[in-house]
């Protein structure tokens, strides 16, 4: 898989791995340096930073998925995360991840109070 050369190669790549979003834990914090590409403000310049997330994002897609399947009849537990720019979340079942989830924040989530982003995590 090449790395993206413009703007709407950056679209298709990240339309193309939001799909495997729920089995890749911390999606948002892994493509973080390739979004700040779509930004207006950003000019479209491939540096060493994005090379890393698109080469750490190329391996975890490539190893095989480690989920386990989800059973009604046990008990779940939600963990949830947050950053500076990013949330996560992960449903486990028997100490083994059934589900990943996360997304990024917008600009004015990004200011909000670290217990404030941690339950915007868990909503």
């Amino acid at each position: 898989m090449p790395a993206p050369t413009d703007k709407k190669g950056v679209q298709r790549l990240l339309g193309t791995i939001n799909y495997l979003a729920k089995f890749v834990p911390n999606m948002s914090a892994v493509t973080e340096p390739i979004r700040k590409l779509l930004k207006e403000e950003h000019e479209f310049i491939w540096t060493h930073e994005q090379q890393q997330a698109f080469e750490k994002l190329k391996d975890i897609i490539t190893k095989n998925p480690v989920l386990s399947f989800y059973d009604v009849s046990k008990p779940v537990t939600v963990s949830c995360d947050a950053s500076q720019c990013g949330l996560g979340a992960m449903l486990i079942q028997d100490n083994k991840p059934v589900a990943y989830a996360s997304r990024s924040l917008t600009d004015a989530e990004s200011r909000y109070a670290n217990i404030e982003r941690e339950l915007l995590g868990a909503i």
